[in-house]
């Protein structure tokens, strides 16, 4: 979890340090439950601008508003945004 604490939100987009790459999305897969440190972290990021998406549900301790998607739909989803890079 030390690792989202580092992380930060740049034009929306998140950049790690020292990475050199940035992401348009942070996709969370389900959990039922997450440590209150976690998902403050994930509040933090998702209030700089940053989508944030849990897979199908969010966890029940979630307490901020956040984006659910069911697996089967995400990658239509990040195509429509159109969040993809072809190479």
């Amino acid at each position: 979890m030390d690792i989202l604490k580092e992380l930060s939100v740049k034009n929306g987009k998140l950049c790690a340090p020292d990475c050199g790459e940035s992401f348009d999305l942070l996709v969370i897969p389900y959990a039922d439950h997450m440590p209150k440190v976690m998902l403050d972290e994930l509040n933090r990021l998702q209030s700089s601008g940053l989508p944030v998406w849990f897979i199908n549900q969010a966890p029940e301790n979630c307490y901020f508003k956040c984006e659910t998607v069911k697996l089967e739909q995400l990658a239509t989803k990040i195509r429509q945004n159109g969040w993809y890079d072809i190479s």
